[in-house]
């Protein structure tokens, strides 16, 4: 049986922006797009907002639908993320970040056993996920096809390396 998780930041109150407040939308429209993400064009440069708590972790906070983390993690994950979106470079203080934006969409959800928010027979959310056979290292992190505006999710094989590797700044909830 295979096992999915959500992932959040350990600090989500601590997140990164451009530091030049006109990138933002450059930032949010090209590689967070749900539509068509394309990497950015350029190295953003980012801060860090909050708390600061999370300087020791490898995970950054930028939004649900992607992965932030800092060249530690980028190494040990990058292989293992192949085929599953693109990265894109930021720079904060002088040290490289690595946004990691989710494009591959998998048929995983089992419809018929899962529950969903509707309204006027659209369906906006998932409340109760039934997921279909799948090959884990093949899909450590994905999309769920005909779900748009769904955020990434996580194979349980992902979850495990990212333990193993001991990188630090995300939480899991097995769905």
């Amino acid at each position: 049986m295979n096992k999915v998780y959500k992932f959040y930041p350990e600090y989500e109150d601590e997140f990164i922006t451009p530091v030049d407040t006109s990138e933002t939308s450059l930032l949010f429209s090209t590689a967070l797009s749900v539509q068509n993400p394309l990497p950015c064009g350029k190295v953003l440069q980012v801060k860090l907002q909050g708390r600061r708590g999370f300087s020791q972790n490898s995970f950054y906070w930028l939004h649900p639908q992607c992965l932030v983390c800092d060249l530690v993690a980028y190494n040990k994950l990058n292989d293992l993320l192949s085929g599953c979106g693109f990265w894109s470079e930021l720079m904060l203080d002088g040290e490289a970040l690595y946004l990691f934006s989710v494009t591959k969409e998998i048929n995983v959800l089992n419809e018929d056993d899962s529950d969903f928010v509707e309204l006027n027979g659209f369906k906006l959310d998932i409340k109760c996920y039934s997921f279909k056979y799948f090959n884990e290292s093949e899909n450590p992190i994905f999309l769920i096809t005909n779900m748009k505006g769904h955020y990434p999710l996580m194979s349980g094989y992902l979850v495990k390396k990212i333990k193993e590797f001991e990188i630090t700044g995300l939480k899991f909830k097995l769905l």
